[in-house]
């Protein structure tokens, strides 16, 4: 993760440590859209985050002015989100201490069908 725009309909995301931790004080905000404006899903297959002191906050759209969709913090696994907008918006914030493995998830355009599944099941 790193703060900026990207398009992409495919791919993996994950926190700023990659396959590591992720660091202290981080205050990041980073867009995904689609590039055909299809609705874009990203599955969390698992999500470790400092509970109640870091966040992950999942917006509708290409700011985080949109609606929010999820809330991540703790230990979680597949937990999926979508927006039919084309464009996800994270921002992610960790305190000064304590930084567990963070998130990997991956990234994909989906018709509109299975995005509103996803966000209705």
């Amino acid at each position: 993760m790193e703060d900026g725009t990207f398009e992409a309909c495919k791919g993996f995301f994950r926190d700023s440590g990659g396959d590591g931790d992720y660091s202290n004080n981080e205050n990041i905000t980073m867009t995904i859209c689609s590039p055909n404006e299809s609705p874009l899903t990203v599955i969390f297959y698992s999500v470790d985050i400092e509970n109640n002191f870091d966040q992950l906050t999942v917006y509708d759209g290409p700011d985080a002015t949109g609606a929010v969709l999820l809330n991540l913090t703790g230990e979680q696994e597949d937990v999926e989100v979508c927006s039919e907008s084309g464009c996800l918006t994270f921002f992610f914030t960790s305190d000064g201490s304590v930084t567990p493995s963070g998130w990997e998830a991956q990234i994909f355009c989906a018709d509109l069908a299975v995005c509103w599944f996803l966000m209705n099941s």
